[in-house]
């Protein structure tokens, strides 16, 4: 019997048998598997100019490449620091190719300005600029609250942090 190279996917195997006329069988291989990614922004909500960290990996890739908000190749997995400097929307996309075929996966950056509203009710009577920070606080009853954040101390200098 004859040797015969075998097409990548399929086993074909043949059976002879003296007498009966032999016969051929095919045998299904499945194929490979397509690429699985995974992306995310951390922070996914930030304020203009401020850095966050796009991360990503994928499995059963040999190439990828990103769209929308970055562009050109990337390597299968890795992460870089990333910013906008305007508001909005922006969105991160990555499309992966492997010999299974092809995925593709995104993740979302918000940039958003934050502003702090004040209810004139909760400040209590007019200060001066010396007490700014000693008893100035917002939603609660008294500074001996332990999640008051004063707005100012009496340097001027803003102690509320977001987030």
């Amino acid at each position: 019997m004859a040797r015969l190279p075998v097409p990548v996917g399929i086993l074909c195997l043949g059976v002879c048998c003296s007498g009966c006329g032999g016969g051929t069988s095919t045998i299904s291989v499945p194929p490979p598997p397509l690429p699985a990614i995974k992306i995310s922004i951390n922070p996914s909500l930030v304020t203009p100019g401020q850095e966050s960290t796009l991360t990503w990996s994928s499995t059963d890739a040999d190439s990828c490449s990103a769209s929308g908000a970055w562009s050109g190749p990337q390597q299968t997995s890795g992460s870089q620091a990333i910013s906008q400097a305007a508001t909005g929307d922006y969105v991160y996309k990555l499309d992966c190719t492997g010999t299974g075929g092809s995925a593709s996966a995104s993740a979302s950056l918000g940039i958003t300005t934050l502003s702090i509203t004040a209810d004139a009710s909760h400040i209590g009577p007019a200060m001066n600029s010396d007490q700014l920070g000693t008893n100035f606080n917002i939603g609660f009853s008294d500074a001996s609250d332990p999640s008051y954040i004063p707005l100012w101390n009496r340097a001027g200098i803003g102690l509320f942090r977001w987030p």
